[in-house]
């Protein structure tokens, strides 16, 4: 027909004629498209009316011609939609996750002071007087109790001079029975804590402050100890598959106790820890820090360690943010029966934005606690494994120098006996020659 069509063109038919010829060839499509789009309208009434998720594409034909006895009411009566509930964010427990962890330490702990009949020991040095500092204290003290370690605090006033402090420390040190040390932080204005800290041996460096463990770190080594709250936050990353490799982290706080080693960390590359994988990009911002907000908005992380209440504020927060609170302070509240209410860096009306946040209290705090157990732990079979082998070594020298000095007696038997033998021999030839000297008869 179409062919047709030019054909007539050519001979000089008339223009409208051959227009009226296409738009009847292609009548045929038009009366499809409106068939299709009719299926298409019974559909979709179908699935309202019977709430059915989809239809075989053989058994269209039939499902078409059955839609037209469809009852009118039926077509038309709409069900109640069921409003999707609103989402809530994942809150990342620390105390379930802290107590799966003392619980193994526990187990492990047995084990080991039953083979080495040795009981591991923390020593936690403090100078001051604070409410809060001690509250720390006592966590440790009974995180202690329940698996099984010994507890010893010595505490100082605030007017201890540096030296005398100083000495202490290495006294602990020298100790074979103490397999931990740590220094309760913050230290008072007049004592110099980098210097205090160098103090400790760095095998019983359980807080992992010291110069050889946090070097070790900043080289992307492994060290005999990570600090116990970064150990914590990783963690966390660990148990819940949270993944920050290219992803934009945002630490706030720049100490060496949490911001700027879990920073480093986060940073490097760790093909062994599948959070981190390649490393993530990580921001530091400190109180000196310039349009931050701007870095906080874009965080796909956020590690707070400031200790100011509140200081991170829902509007400032990207939805699907991943929120860990590292600070701690106290708010005065009267219905608690301290009198203070434990608060942290980020406005409980913040979670709402994030995918996942640690609670405070019961978020990264009693991971902490458990992560120094750990640490003990570790440096109680490590002082052991060297305490054995200096055994073993002074052993075997003493076998060997019992070894040798039997070794001389032989031979100066072996010597004593030859000579003896070399003068029986020459008394038997001199006796020969006498022999042979005498006249015959």
């Amino acid at each position: 027909m179409i062919f047709r069509g030019f054909k007539s063109l050519k001979n000089g038919c008339n223009t409208n004629n051959f227009l009226v010829g296409i738009n009847q060839s292609f009548k045929r499509f038009n009366n499809t498209t409106a068939a299709s789009s009719l299926l298409f309208r019974n559909f979709t009434t179908i699935i309202e009316a019977n709430n059915i998720e989809s239809i075989p594409p053989s058994t269209t034909t039939s499902t078409t011609t059955s839609t037209t006895n469809i009852p009118l009411n039926q077509l038309t009566e709409k069900k109640p939609i069921t409003p999707l509930k609103p989402f809530e964010p994942v809150k990342l427990d620390g105390k379930l996750l802290a107590s799966h962890i003392k619980s193994s330490i526990k187990n492990d702990t047995e084990d080991f002071i039953k083979n080495s009949g040795i009981t591991p020991h923390l020593v936690v040095i403090y100078v001051g007087d604070s409410k809060q500092i001690e509250s720390y204290i006592k966590a440790k003290r009974k995180g202690c109790e329940d698996v099984g370690f010994k507890f010893t605090l010595d505490r100082f006033s605030s007017d201890i001079k540096e030296e005398q402090l100083i000495k202490k420390i290495r006294y602990h040190s020298e100790d074979p029975s103490v397999h931990g040390i740590i220094v309760q932080l913050p230290l008072p204005d007049n004592l110099n804590k980098d210097a205090i800290i160098q103090s400790i041996d760095p095998k019983k460096d359980v807080d992992g402050l010291t110069s050889t463990n946090l070097g070790q770190i900043m080289i992307s080594k492994k060290p005999l100890y990570i600090p116990c709250t970064p150990l914590g936050i990783l963690e966390i990353l660990k148990a819940y598959k949270i993944k920050v490799e290219g992803k934009n982290v945002v630490v706030l706080g720049r100490s060496n106790l949490v911001g700027r080693t879990i920073a480093t960390i986060l940073s490097q590359k760790d093909l062994t820890n599948p959070s981190i994988m390649n490393g993530a990009n990580v921001t530091i911002i400190h109180k000196y820090s310039k349009n931050h907000y701007e870095s906080i908005r874009q965080a796909d992380l956020i590690i707070s360690a400031t200790g100011v209440p509140g200081l991170i504020k829902k509007e400032n927060l990207k939805r699907g943010v991943i929120l860990i609170d590292v600070g701690i302070s106290y708010k005065e509240d009267s219905s608690k029966k301290s009198g203070f209410k434990m608060v942290g860096d980020i406005d409980p009306e913040a979670y709402s934005r994030s995918i996942a946040y640690t609670p405070v209290p019961g978020g990264v705090g009693p991971l902490t606690v458990a992560c120094l157990l750990r640490n003990v732990l570790r440096s109680s079979i490590l002082q052991y494994r060297i305490q054995s082998a200096r055994i073993g070594t002074a052993v075997n020298n003493k076998f060997t120098q019992v070894v040798e000095s039997q070794n001389n007696v032989n031979n100066n038997t072996n010597n004593s006996n030859s000579n003896s033998n070399n003068n029986n021999n020459i008394n038997d030839d001199n006796k020969k020659n006498n022999k042979s000297k005498k006249p015959g008869k």
